[in-house]
């Protein structure tokens, strides 16, 4: 499948630039690291990407579905590929994690799946043109990531 190398990239990016890091030469080089990312990322794949490895918000793609509301945070990472999006949201703790998969719902999405691991909840949902794979976690750190991915619905 020729989107899922995009999004294994990208997942395996917004794991790795949500640190935070109190040296200004480390936080220069981070911020000169994650243009390098993105522009290398979106020049091999024509994919849109936005990272944040600063402490800064990335933003979400402007042409992400209206009808599929996202919970409140800080994103970390995003992008958009053939009506496919992408988003890592860190979000601080469950109770705003659980508060998106609600808002989702409340929006007109069926929740078609629920899986608790323990550190780790995924959720599936879906309405009559989109699918939503809807899963988090916290870090070791204590810090709560939402990794959100929206994929058209085939008819």
């Amino acid at each position: 499948m020729r989107i899922a190398a995009p999004i294994a990239l990208c997942a395996v990016l917004a794991l790795g630039l949500t640190g935070c890091f109190s040296n200004p030469l480390d936080q220069i080089a981070e911020g000169i690291n994650e243009g390098i990312v993105e522009g290398l990322v979106e020049g091999a794949t024509g994919v849109d990407v936005d990272v944040s490895g600063d402490g800064t918000s990335a933003s979400l793609p402007s042409d992400w579905p209206a009808e599929v509301p996202t919970p409140s945070g800080k994103i970390v990472a995003s992008f958009s590929v053939n009506n496919s999006y992408s988003a890592t949201i860190d979000v601080g703790d469950d109770a705003t994690a659980a508060a998106g998969v609600e808002a989702i719902a409340a929006s007109g999405f069926e929740i078609t799946s629920e899986t608790d691991l323990g550190g780790l909840k995924i959720y599936g949902l879906e309405n009559a043109q989109w699918i939503v794979n809807y899963s988090w976690g916290a870090e070791e750190a204590g810090a709560t990531f939402v990794n959100l991915t929206v994929s058209p619905k085939s008819s």
